[in-house]
C-alpha cells in the first residue's frame, strides 16, 4: 500500500511540475506608470525580479517620483509541510506555499487596487539521504513560486485597469 501511495504522490508532483506560465505580452495600463515599487519585506533579488517583469510588461518604474503611482508588495516567507513519507525510499513528498500580497496607489495616495493575496503551491520531493540537495531545490521552488507570484500580480494589473 505504501508503494501505491507513494507512485499516486510521484504522479501529482509532475503534474504540478508543468506548471502554468504566463506567455505572451501583458501589458500594464499606462494610467499606472511611471511606477515606484514600495517593497514590503522582499529581498533584493525578489525587487529585481519584480522591476525585470514589470519592466517587460511595459511599466516604467522608478526609484523615487512624487508623481508615480505606488505599488506596495509583501512577500510571505516560504512554508513547507509534508504531505507524505516512504519509510522504503526515506523520499518525503513536500508541499510548499508561498503569498504575495500587493496593492496600488495613485500618485496622490488614493488606492487604485485594494490589497489582493496571491498564493502559489507546488510539492517537491525530498531525500533524507541528501539534506544539501534538499536545500538547493528548496530555494529554485522559491524562485520559480515568486516568479509564479509576480506574473499573476501582472496579470491583475493589466486586467484592473
Amino acid at each position: 500500500m505504501p508503494v501505491i501511495r507513494f507512485i499516486f504522490f510521484s504522479s501529482l508532483i509532475l503534474l504540478s511540475a508543468c506548471g502554468f506560465h504566463l506567455r505572451g505580452d501583458v501589458q500594464i495600463d499606462p494610467a499606472y506608470s511611471p511606477l515606484v515599487i514600495e517593497p514590503g519585506v522582499l529581498t533584493d533579488a525578489q525587487q529585481e525580479t519584480v522591476r525585470q517583469a514589470l519592466a517587460r510588461a511595459s511599466a516604467i518604474v522608478l526609484d523615487d517620483a512624487a508623481q508615480a503611482s505606488r505599488l506596495e508588495l509583501v512577500a510571505g516567507k516560504l512554508q513547507s509541510r509534508n504531505v507524505a513519507r516512504s519509510n522504503v525510499t526515506g523520499v518525503t513528498l513536500v508541499q510548499l506555499t508561498m503569498t504575495l500580497q500587493f496593492r496600488l496607489l495613485d500618485a496622490n495616495g488614493n488606492e487604485r487596487i485594494a490589497w489582493q493575496t496571491l498564493t502559489e503551491r507546488m510539492e517537491i520531493e525530498r531525500d533524507d539521504n541528501n539534506l544539501l540537495v534538499h536545500q538547493a531545490q528548496l530555494d529554485r521552488a522559491a524562485q520559480r513560486l515568486f516568479r509564479q507570484l509576480v506574473e499573476r500580480m501582472i496579470s491583475q494589473l493589466s486586467r484592473a485597469a
